[in-house]
């Protein structure tokens, strides 16, 4: 039976329309340029079939494959930048994607950046990220390695956005551009308090030492001062009075204090029974004297930790707040122990009726040590905490918190960036977080048998590493690769745009007087003296 003509070319139109469609709407390679190409011979592929079987409409299926191609085009970059969310975060990309930027839509996402020295870290992804969380009115909890890098930044992007929310910032190097104020107050109860005691001697133990019997009659000791002043004399109960109190006081005044308050007694109890032994007693208080003294005897410390200009209550829904503390390399074994125990404080703030949106922006984290770190990205995420830690490598995280525990911080940041590094530690486990894919091998081989001689090519495939080691440490300044969760990229290998900025410097906060720092440390030295003598007596 013959076919109509009409009806031969009306399945002839929809054959092409539908070869059209494929052409048009194929992207069988990861390259965007070969895949253009593949796309152009497709064109015109149907183009010679259309002139064979089409009189007068041949470059109809070429049109709908390019109206095919484009849109398609045209939707995804709506996807990648026009049906952008308020609350998306977004990096500036200078080369190695098809699009401006890259986009996370989730922001508790959190974000890791490992790299090293001159990678780029700071201002390719660090201050980048910084913007984006400002930009959206987060509070957070800034801890700033570099001096006061990212706490200037912090403050001019504030004022570039118009940030909601009271901005305090504490440098234990310069109390002129300091606020003061007393993190303790801030404890919710006696076993807050007791924790954070540990966390704190803990942090001020020499490195590879051990918490032995003389480790756990010190921090009983200081335990059981901490709480009757938490207790009894709630307006004195600061960090540098707790100190200076144990530091000042007499073997009789130490134990008398100890005693007239049962719990602290208790907490207490391996110095206090020690009593017929002056030796063992002396022992417990020489080792507490001796993690705190370093502390005791820095009178900035003791002026910033003493003072009550805010409260330390970043998430109280009344008056969110953005707090930054410096940190100063050459003191850091000073300084650390009481960063540390700030961020434990902050953390502890959280619960299920959080109204605020919060970030830990944590530069070079693993300079302090925070007890439990491993699960706080993961518990705090479900309060609306994000977390962005920037540090040199893995290894370095490891090195910190053990090998299962950095497994554990990394499994909980949805968006990872390696930036180039030569730690070699490093370079042998990156590439395990990308896998391995299929690689073509050729082998070729040639011999001769007689007068005739034969060449053969073999080719074989074998799965091997996606990226390899030498691929981090040959990488550029701004140049990342990585993985991204909930963004309009799974994988990349980026080039980053670096973040520039004018910035003013930091208000000064106050003058200070000559001697006003070494006077407050002579009128807490006082206050203890006159709480272990009598005169100031309990609430």
């Amino acid at each position: 039976m013959k076919i109509p003509e009409s009806l031969l070319l009306h399945i002839i139109l929809a054959a092409l329309f539908l070869l059209a469609a494929v052409i048009g709407l194929m992207r069988p390679l990861r390259n965007r340029t070969a895949n253009f190409c593949l796309f152009v011979a497709g064109m015109g592929l149907e183009t010679m079939l259309a002139y064979r079987l089409l009189s007068g409409q041949w470059l109809l299926p070429a049109l709908v494959s390019a109206v095919f191609y484009y849109g398609r085009e045209f939707f995804a970059t709506i996807r990648r930048h026009g049906s952008s969310s308020a609350d998306a975060i977004r990096l500036p990309v200078k080369s190695g994607y098809s699009g401006s930027h890259l986009e996370f839509s989730y922001p508790f996402s959190n974000f890791l950046v490992y790299g090293g020295a001159g990678s780029g870290k700071t201002k390719s992804v660090g201050k980048w990220l910084l913007e984006e969380y400002i930009r959206q009115g987060f509070a957070g909890f800034i801890y700033d390695f570099k001096d006061v890098d990212y706490t200037r930044t912090a403050y001019n992007l504030m004022l570039k956005h118009g940030y909601p929310h009271k901005f305090y910032y504490i440098n234990f190097d310069n109390p002129a551009r300091s606020y003061r104020f007393n993190p303790l107050k801030a404890v919710q109860d006696e076993a807050e308090l007791m924790q954070l005691m540990e966390d704190m001697l803990r942090a001020f133990l020499p490195p590879k030492s051990e918490e032995n019997e003389w480790f756990t009659g010190a921090l009983g000791i200081l335990r059981g001062v901490a709480f009757r002043l938490w207790d009894e004399y709630r307006r004195y109960c600061t960090i540098p009075h707790i100190v200076l109190l144990i530091m000042d006081a007499s073997l009789e005044e130490l134990q008398s204090f100890l005693q007239r308050n049962s719990l602290s007694s208790m907490m207490a109890g391996a110095y206090l029974k020690a009593a017929g032994s002056e030796k063992t007693q002396a022992s417990y208080i020489s080792t507490l004297c001796n993690y705190l003294s370093t502390f005791a005897a820095d009178k900035n410390l003791a002026y910033v930790l003493s003072g009550d200009e805010f409260d330390f209550n970043l998430i109280d829904p009344e008056n969110p707040k953005m707090f930054a503390v410096s940190n100063n390399f050459a003191k850091n074994s000073i300084y650390a122990p009481v960063i540390g125990m700030l961020m434990s404080i902050s953390s502890r703030q959280f619960s299920m009726q959080n109204r605020v949106p919060f970030v830990y922006f944590l530069d070079e984290m693993t300079t302090v040590k925070v007890r439990d770190f491993e699960g706080l990205p993961s518990v705090l995420r479900e309060y609306k905490a994000a977390f962005v830690l920037l540090t040199q490598s893995g290894a370095k995280v490891e090195k910190l918190y053990g090998k299962n525990d950095r497994s554990s911080i990394e499994a909980n940041f949805g968006n990872v960036f390696f930036g180039r590094t030569t730690d070699v530690e490093a370079l042998k486990y990156y590439p395990t977080f990308f896998g391995k894919a299929e690689k073509e091998r050729k082998s070729r081989s040639s011999g001769t048998s007689g007068r005739s001689s034969n060449k053969s090519v073999t080719i074989s495939t074998q799965k091997e590493d996606i990226y390899q080691g030498r691929d981090f440490s040959a990488l550029e300044p701004g140049e990342f690769i990585g993985f991204a969760n909930r963004a309009n990229i799974k994988e990349f290998k980026v080039k980053l745009k670096m973040f520039q900025m004018e910035e003013s410097d930091l208000p000064i906060v106050r003058t200070i007087k000559p001697n006003e720092i070494a006077a407050n440390q002579g009128k807490i030295l006082q206050e203890v003296r006159d709480i272990l003598s009598g005169v100031i007596t309990s609430s």
